[in-house]
This record gives C-alpha cells, structure tokens and sequence, in this order.
C-alpha cells in the first residue's frame, strides 16, 4: 500500500519535469533552426571576428566546458589574446578582467595566447556566450549567442 502511495506523489513532479524537458527540446530545436543554439566555432569565423572587431573593443567568448578566451585590441598595438577558467557571471567581472589584461598585469588565473593557442581553443568548440565591449567613448557591453549575431552586428556598425 505504501509502494502506491509513494507513487502517486511522485507522478505530478515527474510529469512537470517532463513538460520541462519537453519544453527545452522545443526551444532547442527552434534555436538550431534559426542557428543560434550552442553552434561549432570554425577557423574562418574566428579570423573574420578578429579581422572586424574595432580598435579599443574587447570580445570574450564562454565555452560550454566553461572556458573564457578573449580578444583585446588596442588603438594602435596588436590585438592581445588570452584565457581564463575563472567565472565571469557579471559585467564588473568581464571589465576588471579586460583592466587586468589592458594593464599588462593579467591576473594568476589569466593566460596571455597567441592566435595559434586561441585558434585551437576555439576550433570545433561550442559557445556558450560572447561579449562584446565597446570601450572607445561611452562604455557599454552587448552579449550575443554566436559568432554569427556578433558578425551581423560589427558589419552593421562598421566606422
């Protein structure tokens, strides 16, 4: 009797966790439809980024394993390349991170890369995040899903 009882409170949570399965399902394969779902990074796209990104703009890009590679560049130097596998959940975060590697004193837990360690980081991951901070002038942050939104975005608001 007890066997019984256990599961008929057991039946509703099991039922709306599989309406929230169901739920994730969908929302996933409308994402996919439209590419904007966790899509693989290719070598062209990550050269393409890097080619229109603006002096003085930063790019950071989470990984699903929770990697965060970055690209800044700087008015008139070389764009500089590095990792992390420290958290960056807020916007102070991401801009004290992006200080630390513009001073030239990254943190313990940031690695400066070259293009060739950034290349192979990237290739055939899958993103999670990607941010794009515009530090010339008035300083503001855009977050995208892909590559091909932050793509769309920099051609549209090319100088």
């Amino acid at each position: 009797m007890r066997k019984n009882s256990d599961r008929d409170q057991l039946r509703p949570k099991l039922h709306q966790n599989l309406n929230q399965a169901t739920i994730l399902s969908a929302r996933t394969k409308y994402l996919v439809s439209f590419g904007f779902a966790f899509s693989m990074i290719s070598e062209a796209e990550i050269l393409h980024i890097i080619n229109q990104v603006h002096p003085d703009d930063a790019v950071l890009v989470e990984l699903k394993d929770g990697t965060v590679f970055g690209i800044l560049k700087g008015a008139e130097s070389a764009p500089t390349y590095f990792r992390t596998r420290a958290a960056v959940r807020s916007a102070a975060e991401r801009r004290s991170l992006f200080e630390s590697v513009a001073l030239s004193r990254p943190a313990a837990h940031v690695d400066c890369i070259t293009l060739e360690t950034l290349m192979n980081g990237l290739r055939g991951m899958r993103i999670r995040h990607v941010w794009l901070e515009r530090r010339a002038g008035a300083r503001h942050e855009m977050a995208f899903l892909n590559f091909k939104e932050l793509e769309h975005h920099l051609r549209r608001h090319e100088l």
